[in-house]
């Protein structure tokens, strides 16, 4: 099998020259044809650049987050030490029930944490690949720290619909709480 250097197809090829290459590259090999698709898709979004102020604008965010991060892990610390007294003067079901929901989510946050973290440096890594000229590798950084980013936000959204079940641990104290749907209490 003939060995077809994909570069020149690249740099000066049409759409219609790498489709045809192509159907050769699914003939030899799966590697080629998966260096052709990134090629191909580098061929189509070549308009897009990658500027160093793209992964400076995720910063003002990220660090927000990790504020907002903090703060609820520092809320929690509170609370949690306000329970253990509260535990070590009566111990309640409820109250082992609420420490464990706690503890759960002071693991979301530190993981939470640790995305944003890791986003940043991301960040900060994909700057200085654009400032060193190494494109590729600074497209596939800027899209780990989005993923980063994205499993921080998830882990987020996770941790605030424990943090609804804790509450209603803390109201099944003051009333019975029936299984209730939002739409069904909407249209009583």
């Amino acid at each position: 099998m003939e060995n077809v250097s994909l570069i020149p197809y690249f740099l000066n090829g049409s759409i219609p020259e790498i489709q045809e290459n192509l159907s050769l590259t699914q003939q030899s090999n799966r590697f080629q044809f998966s260096i052709l698709n990134f090629q191909l898709f580098l061929y189509l979004n070549k308009k897009m650049e990658l500027s160093i102020s793209t992964p400076a604008l995720l910063f003002p965010a990220i660090s927000l987050l990790m504020l907002a991060y903090t703060n609820r892990f520092l809320a929690l610390a509170s609370l949690i030490r306000g329970l253990k007294d509260k535990y070590s003067a009566g111990p309640e079901q409820n109250l082992v029930d609420q420490i464990k929901n706690l503890r759960t989510r002071i693991k979301l946050i530190k993981s939470m944490q640790a995305f944003g973290v890791i986003s940043f440096i991301f960040c900060v890594i994909c700057m200085y690949c654009i400032f060193r000229g190494w494109a590729v590798a600074s497209y596939w950084i800027f899209a780990l720290s989005i993923l980063a980013f994205t499993i921080s936000l998830v882990l987020s959204f996770i941790e605030i619909a424990l943090s609804t079940k804790a509450l209603d641990l803390v109201l099944s104290d003051i009333e019975n709480l029936e299984e209730e749907n939002i739409f069904r209490k909407l249209l009583k």
